[in-house]
């Protein structure tokens, strides 16, 4: 028997950290298991590498790796800012395909509200991509957007596929499906930094819904601040519409899809720029 140290995380999200008595690694997942427990990280208390790396690595170790994931994602921000929006993206590579027609490697792209239709980006979400991996990254591509899960989540070989292969895009593709691709490209870089640090697909993810989570509640609020003008027995179009306007700009500076124009605040929003 030996000594194992596993970590975990509850209902609510706390980390917590334990130990348990086992013949091997494997056989530590097979007793959480029927604990119910999900472990995220099992190490063997003598430190052997057949057991995994050591659980808490020395403060100067976790401090070096955290400051090139920060610089990584520094310059891949600063080239999707250079690369641009119109036209043809700069710093992209055009390669050939089998058929001869050209094809071009989507460079990353911040997360963004997505320019255009929204039915247009809702398709591109699954028809654009090849692998699980992107097709679940891209419910995430936009600040504050609905998003649903797959029940099928990526195999390790779908996960190992999609990062090691470039996503491209072609010159008939419409500009919505260009920008999903890209933005997904990016997170795709992000993952793979997240990873290399030490990370899991299962902790990546969970620090997407979360963030989501949080987007969709401040656009949500937005949402319900606006129609309260609107219910009442007399709707004070003048305020509910302040409301808009003021939410959207704090939303965009957030960079979270905008809420649309009530139907109710259209004739408003005529009548003012016909008095403009």
């Amino acid at each position: 028997m030996a000594r194992f140290r596993y970590a975990y995380r509850e209902g609510s999200g706390k980390r917590l950290e334990a130990e348990i008595s086992a013949e091997s690694r494997d056989a530590v997942f097979a007793a959480l298991r029927k604990r119910g427990i999900r472990p995220i990280k099992v190490v063997a208390l003598d430190g052997s590498k057949a057991n995994g790396e050591q659980l808490v690595r020395p403060l100067w170790m976790r401090a070096g790796i955290w400051a090139v994931v920060v610089l990584l994602a520094i310059v891949l921000g600063v080239a999707a800012f250079l690369a641009g929006r119109n036209g043809m993206p700069g710093g992209e590579t055009s390669v050939a395909g089998h058929d001869g027609v050209g094809s071009t490697i989507a460079t990353p792209l911040t997360r963004q509200t997505i320019p255009g239709n929204r039915m247009r980006i809702a398709d591109a979400m699954n028809s654009a991509f090849d692998t699980q991996t992107e097709k679940a990254l891209a419910q995430f591509a936009e600040p504050g957007r609905e998003f649903y899960l797959s029940e099928a989540q990526p195999s390790q070989e779908d996960l190992k596929k999609a990062l090691a292969t470039p996503l491209m895009f072609g010159s008939s593709e419409l500009s919505e499906t260009i920008d999903l691709k890209r933005i997904v490209s990016g997170m795709k870089r992000e993952l793979s930094g997240y990873i290399a640090a030490g990370g899991t697909w299962d902790d990546y993810l969970e620090q997407l819904v979360k963030r989501q989570k949080l987007e969709i509640s401040y656009r949500q609020s937005a949402y319900l601040k606006i129609h309260a003008a609107l219910d009442d027995d007399k709707p004070d179009k003048a305020k509910a519409y302040d409301i808009w306007l003021k939410a959207n700009a704090q939303l965009q500076s957030m960079g979270i899809y905008p809420l649309p124009l009530p139907d109710t605040l259209r004739d408003y929003q005529f009548n003012l720029n016909i008095d403009e």
